[in-house]
C-alpha cells in the first residue's frame, strides 16, 4: 500500500485538515485558590493598629502592601488571592464592604506614595553606591505616604463623620 500511503500525503499537503468540533463541548471552570489566614495574616496583623489612623483595619489591604514592594502591579492580584474573588469588580465589591471611600482613597495615597520596588531600590543602590541612600528613600517615602494618608483620613474624618 505504499501508493495509497503516498496518495494520502498528498491529500494532506494540499487540502487544509478541518477539524469537526460540533460533538466536543469545552467547559471553563474557574480557579478557586483558597490560601488559610494563619500562613499570611500574624505579620499585618500586628500591623493593624498602626495602619488603623489612616483607616485601614483589615489584614488583607496590609499584607498586599508587603506584596507591593515587590512590584506595585502585584497588590491587586495579591488582594484578589486573600478576598477569594476572581476578578476587579468582585474585588471591589468585596472592599466595599470592609472600607469606607474615605479608607478606600487613602489606601490609594498610601500605595501611590510608599515605599519604590525592588528594581527601583537595586537601581538607587548601584547609581548611589551607597546602601543609606536607599533606605533614606524608603524611609523618606514611607513618612511622606504615612503623613499624607493620615491628615487626608483625619481631615476627611472631620467632614464625612
Amino acid at each position: 500500500c505504499p501508493r495509497s500511503a503516498a496518495k494520502l500525503l498528498a491529500e494532506l499537503v494540499t487540502k487544509p485538515l478541518e477539524p469537526k468540533l460540533d460533538n466536543i463541548q469545552i467547559k471553563t471552570v474557574p480557579a478557586k485558590i483558597i490560601v488559610p489566614a494563619f500562613l499570611i495574616n500574624p505579620l499585618p496583623l500586628s500591623h493593624v493598629p498602626i495602619f488603623k489612623p489612616i483607616g485601614i483595619d483589615q489584614w488583607q489591604p496590609i499584607s498586599a502592601l508587603f506584596t507591593g514592594i515587590l512590584a506595585k502591579e502585584v497588590i491587586t492580584s495579591s488582594m484578589m488571592v486573600m478576598f477569594h474573588t476572581s476578578s476587579k469588580a468582585f474585588l471591589i465589591a468585596s472592599l466595599g464592604q470592609f472600607m469606607t471611600p474615605l479608607s478606600a482613597y487613602t489606601l490609594l495615597i498610601f500605595i501611590l506614595l510608599y515605599a519604590p520596588c525592588f528594581a527601583t531600590l537595586a537601581t538607587i543602590k548601584q547609581e548611589t553606591g551607597s546602601t543609606k541612600w536607599m533606605l533614606y528613600s524608603v524611609a523618606s517615602s514611607l513618612v511622606v505616604a504615612y503623613g499624607l494618608a493620615f491628615i487626608i483620613f483625619q481631615v476627611g474624618r472631620l467632614f464625612i463623620g
